[in-house]
């Protein structure tokens, strides 16, 4: 049962992501909405950032922030078919669903595939891999010196 939500979880998240690609610049006005205030906060704290590299910013945000939930939820998928080396498969997938994601891109209107996105994608589910070894370290007891240290 568990697998499965998490494989549900998967195809939501790639839809998310799927969907968002498919949005021309036009459409993601919002965007523009962030930037102006975001401006606004830096000017007030006299921090000088230009629109172009906080555009940037944001964007590699994304790009890390999508890729890791991606990851995670792959892995839980893979681990729950207890198969060998799911965080490999899971960082795998998740590379080939970037790569997809930039193909996609490049067949909108006004968007632009990019392989440095594919390489931020990359960065962001091994930081989601990263998560679930942490995770799963903790869960397995194997930091257990810790807690026999405070007792």
């Amino acid at each position: 049962m568990k697998g499965k939500l998490y494989l549900f979880f998967s195809g939501i998240w790639l839809g998310i992501i799927f969907f968002y690609s498919l949005q021309t610049p036009e459409t993601q006005g919002n965007l523009d909405n962030v930037s102006n205030n975001f401006n606004s906060i830096m000017s007030f704290l006299k921090i000088k950032i230009e629109y172009k590299t906080f555009r940037e910013l944001l964007n590699i945000g994304g790009h890390l922030f999508e890729f890791f939930f991606l990851s995670v939820f792959l892995y839980g998928y893979f681990k729950s078919l207890k198969l060998h080396y799911p965080r490999f498969i899971a960082l795998a997938v998740a590379l080939f669903c970037g790569l997809i994601d930039e193909c996609i891109q490049g067949f909108v209107s006004g968007r632009v595939s990019s392989v440095s996105d594919v390489f931020v994608d990359l960065v962001g589910a091994g930081l989601g891999i990263v998560a679930t070894y942490i995770k799963d370290s903790i869960s397995n007891k194997k930091f257990n010196f810790i807690v026999q240290f405070y007792s």
